[in-house]
């Protein structure tokens, strides 16, 4: 499967939604999205830049996977999703994170140790 599709439908299925929602509200025929596929084209820039802003994404993302930051599209989403937490929320989050890293530390210094 063109793997451009494959971001496509796994950014639709993030947000509950069908190919069908994406065509509708970008003005496409229902099966522009299969024909990419079947054929093994990618959309025209335009579209593609139409196609992101719909998904909330960014075009290098649809083409290679990634974006410039280097963060994958959960990374990313997880931290549009932390902008949006109280100020006591993030700081739950950020006390968990620490936690969790400094035990992951913990067991590789440990894991290193128990080896030699």
């Amino acid at each position: 499967m063109n793997m451009i599709v494959e971001r496509i439908d796994s950014l639709l299925k993030s947000r509950n939604e069908k190919r069908k929602d994406l065509c509708n509200g970008l003005g496409m025929a229902e099966n522009t999205i299969s024909a990419w596929s079947s054929r093994g084209t990618i959309p025209a820039a335009d579209i593609l830049n139409d196609i992101a802003i719909y998904l909330d994404t960014s075009i290098e993302y649809l083409l290679t996977g990634t974006d410039k930051s280097g963060f994958s599209q959960k990374e990313i989403s997880l931290m549009k999703s932390y902008r949006t937490l109280s100020d006591r929320d993030k700081k739950t989050i950020d006390d968990l994170l620490s936690s969790l890293l400094s035990d992951k530390q913990y067991e590789s210094n440990h894991d290193s140790y128990s080896n030699n």
